[in-house]
Formats: structure tokens, sequence, C-alpha cells
């Protein structure tokens, strides 16, 4: 008797690098995400609120973050960076879409 049994190879590895509540009590948190060996590792923002793409925001393909500020409710301010690269980018979160009013 042969057994079927569906499965993943590779073990989603999410992980948290920083939240932030919203003044409505929206939460806004940043992972960093490591797929496995064949996707390539990014950070992305979620939100409790926004749920029509499970709750992802945005995506960056990046591995490092090294600072975030959440401003006034409605922008994510970001630096991010990758292991090995001096180079920094900043990135600005619009938070402010129909689903936070």
């Amino acid at each position: 008797m042969l057994l079927l049994f569906s499965c993943n190879l590779y073990e989603n590895n999410d992980r948290l690098l920083s939240s932030y509540t919203t003044s409505k009590g929206d939460k806004i948190s940043i992972y960093f995400v490591d797929m496995g060996a064949t996707t390539k590792e990014v950070i992305q923002v979620r939100s409790t609120k926004d749920l029509r793409n499970n709750g992802v925001i945005a995506n960056f393909p990046k591995n490092y973050l090294q600072e975030s500020k959440l401003i006034n409710d409605t922008v994510l301010y970001i630096v991010l960076t990758d292991s090995g690269s001096i180079k920094k980018d900043t990135e600005w979160v619009k938070l402010n879409d129909t689903s936070f009013k």
C-alpha cells in the first residue's frame, strides 16, 4: 500500500523584527522571511488590518533591517541593507490605504 502525504520541503521561516501599534489599534509588523533554498530572502511589512494579501503590505529584497519608525500612523520609515553591503536603502511605506481609514 502506498500512502501519499502533502508536505512542504522548505519551512517558511518568518522572524519578527519590529512591530508598531497605530492609535486605532492596527498592528504593523516587519518580518524577515526566508522561504528556503529556491526563494530569495525578503523583508515584509504586514498589517492586521489589511488582509487582502494575507496582511502583506510590502516586500523588499533585502535581509537586514537597520532602522524603522512609525510616523503619524500613516507612514512607516525603514532603512534596509543586505548583509555584506554598506549601501543603505531608505523606504517609505504609506499606510493610509483605505483599509486604514
